[in-house]
């Protein structure tokens, strides 16, 4: 009698653990694919961080380049290259706040570009 019922609780405790087992196998598969989901998102949100800044490196080597040979140029072109600067540095800017978990969020003043187009 008593082996029977020892292995009854044998067996029990076998379905326990299996039961256990399955439970945990699901809840990982879940926990999963919920950290994969959000793993994508913040890939992609890599992804065009890179993109932006290897095109503001660009833009900054090609207004390097600008600035060598603007030395005799006219006025007028340094005043463009004035303003392209402030729209490279409110990019950068943007990126900034991106990095810092800001988003959406304003500018700084002193990352936004002046307004009259002056670099101070």
């Amino acid at each position: 009698m008593s082996l029977a019922l020892a292995i009854i609780a044998l067996l029990a405790s076998l379905g326990a653990l299996w039961v256990a087992a399955e439970a945990s196998k699901r809840a990982e598969g879940q926990q999963k694919k919920f950290v994969d989901a959000h793993l994508i998102n913040i890939k992609q949100s890599i992804t065009d961080l890179r993109i932006e800044l290897n095109n503001a490196h660009k833009r900054v080597d090609q207004l390097e380049e600008r600035l060598k040979g603007a030395a005799s140029g006219s006025s007028g072109e340094v005043e463009q290259m004035k303003q392209e600067l402030a729209m490279l540095k409110n990019s950068l800017g943007a990126m900034v706040n991106k990095l810092n978990g800001a988003g959406t969020a304003a500018m700084p003043p002193s990352a936004q570009p002046p307004s009259n187009g002056n670099i101070p």
